[in-house]
């Protein structure tokens, strides 16, 4: 297995894992905007729900897809590397 396959496995781990973080900071934070702001104690509408987690969503392939990238783009500058090559 070369170094960005590993790369970026392993930055897409850590990106699973911040997704997940920042998803639920995310949903904490769109709740409370639209319960103190927007729709307060009034009934919400039956698109509120499906549009916060919508958001969530794209939010985490967003930063997981990054992480992805970022791992084999930093692997494969390790594979170019000859030096990294003897090493292994």
């Amino acid at each position: 297995m070369n170094a960005r396959i590993k790369y970026g496995i392993l930055f897409g781990i850590l990106g699973i894992i911040l997704g997940v973080m920042t998803g639920l900071f995310l949903s904490v934070m769109l709740y409370g905007v639209f319960w103190l702001f927007i729709f307060g104690d009034d009934k919400w509408p039956s698109y509120a729900y499906p549009l916060i987690y919508v958001i969530i969503t794209i939010v985490f392939l967003v930063i997981a897809c990054v992480f992805v990238y970022l791992g084999v783009k930093y692997g494969s500058k390790k594979d170019s590397n000859k030096r990294y090559k003897k090493l292994n």
